[in-house]
């Protein structure tokens, strides 16, 4: 049947947390020695420029935008953006090729941090399963772009889709892409990738060369949606002019509060918004605690009776930010019908993980967490604009993911981070020391160190 068997145990819709300690409970450490010079290369890989309205996207190269944890293969092991090695057992990288690779850890739509949970952590084992490595760039070809591709569709292959369903690689697949006609159907495909729970889209110059910098010949287009919120209290925050709002906390009219630091100007942090003023802010997507994603202030509605607004407000579906379950149904955009069905194929034993918030379920498994950058380079502070904005938002990169303390002051900013490092080192299972390092870490991506 070409379905692979996996040793990971568990009854179908267990909870999540439970499958994780089950399955890190028996896997052995996985340590890896780094190489200074993999690492080196793997600070370097292309980042995305976002899509530019005015440019025709026709003849250009069309993929899925991936919300998972970027990874450079140097032919022997995982890097991270930042050069940090990621602990793969040996299984998962079966198959691979010696020559460099530039791909996404991937486990599926709205899975980011339980994927990020995963490849972090040196004894998360047969976790692994869950994860599959899909490839889009080779970095070390010196060759347009369609002939890079070609290149890893030779060289990456999947298991399931060779004769006898073995020798390929059980764990990765090359980036399925698919050419734009025009811009209608750019908008087409990016309505279909929002309705499918994904991140969006990435756009490829066609005979583009790999540039190890943001590059133009690589766009991210994403979906942006505005609404109304109500300032509800001020967190503090340093600049070079001493202290000053940080970020706004907004409220919703369903009753969500969360941190809003990106686009608000010098003028803005000296002078915000009263409490009880009703803005608008811009955010990506909603997560799947439901909380806006890359939330951006944009300015103050003085046309808008909150009342009046909350009256006729429709609160988001829970199914619009469902997580889902995590199982290996990692179906991507534009793939070939034997790669559907390979990737879409239940594997025997593997438990299937709700997140639903029962049992033994934690609260911290559905906090937020910082993204370690995708394929496009996003961050959650990217859309700040500078990084002076960004060293005055309250927690590293503010995606707004977390209830903000509620107190302003000295002290809100560092309750903040503690609480963010202590989220990430529980769901994740590293020590705190680790978790902060991770953060702090995270905020150099967004300055683009």
């Amino acid at each position: 049947s070409g379905v692979r068997h996996s040793s990971v145990k568990g009854t179908a819709g267990a909870p999540l947390h439970r499958v994780i300690l089950e399955a890190r409970g028996a896997a052995p450490v996985v340590s890896v020695v780094a190489s200074a010079t993999s690492a080196a290369a793997a600070r370097q890989v292309m980042l995305a420029q976002r899509w530019d309205p005015k440019l025709d996207p026709t003849g250009w190269w069309m993929s899925e935008k991936l919300d998972g944890v970027r990874g450079y293969w140097d032919g022997k092991d995982f890097y991270s953006r930042l050069g940090n090695p990621f602990p793969a057992p040996d299984w998962f990288k079966r198959g691979l090729p010696e020559a460099p690779l530039d791909g996404e850890l991937w486990c599926g739509r709205r899975q980011f941090r339980r994927c990020l949970s995963i490849v972090r952590n040196r004894g998360s084992g047969k976790l692994w399963e869950y994860i599959t490595y899909v490839v889009f760039d080779a970095p070390a070809l010196k060759q347009p772009y369609e002939e890079r591709l070609a290149f890893i569709r030779r060289m990456v292959v999947p298991e399931n889709t060779v004769c006898g369903g073995s020798g390929g690689c059980p764990h990765a697949v090359p980036i399925a892409t698919l050419k734009c006609e025009s811009r209608a159907h750019l908008d087409r495909e990016l309505v279909k990738a929002d309705k499918k729970g994904g991140e969006g889209l990435m756009l490829r110059e066609p005979g583009s060369s790999y540039e190890n910098r943001r590059a133009k010949c690589l766009r991210k287009v994403k979906s942006v949606h505005d609404e109304e919120a109500k300032v509800v209290g001020h967190e503090g925050g340093r600049g070079r002019n001493g202290f000053h709002t940080g970020a706004l906390t907004l409220q919703t009219p369903d009753g969500r509060q969360f941190s809003c630091g990106s686009g608000l100007a010098a003028e803005d942090r000296r002078h915000p918004p009263a409490v009880g003023t009703v803005v608008t802010y811009r955010f990506t997507e909603l997560m799947d605690n439901g909380y806006p994603r890359f939330p951006v202030y944009i300015g103050p509605r003085i046309d808008i009776d909150w009342d009046e607004y909350c009256a006729g407000y429709r609160k988001p579906s829970d199914e619009s930010h469902k997580p889902g379950e995590l199982r290996r149904n990692n179906t991507i955009m534009f793939a070939e019908p034997a790669l559907v069905r390979m990737l879409t194929q239940r594997v025997d034993g593997l438990a299937v993980a709700t997140a639903t918030m029962t049992g033994e379920a934690r609260p911290a498994d559905f906090e937020a967490c910082a993204s370690s950058g995708s394929e496009g380079g996003d961050t959650d502070a990217e859309s700040i604009g500078s990084a002076q904005a960004n060293a005055v938002v309250v927690a590293p990169g503010g995606d707004g993911g977390h209830v903000p303390n509620q107190k302003s002051g000295d002290g809100a900013a560092g309750n903040l981070a503690r609480s963010r490092s202590q989220t990430l080192a529980d769901e994740a299972g590293i020590d705190l020391t680790e978790a902060r390092q991770f953060l702090t870490e995270h905020k150099l991506v967004a300055k683009d160190v």
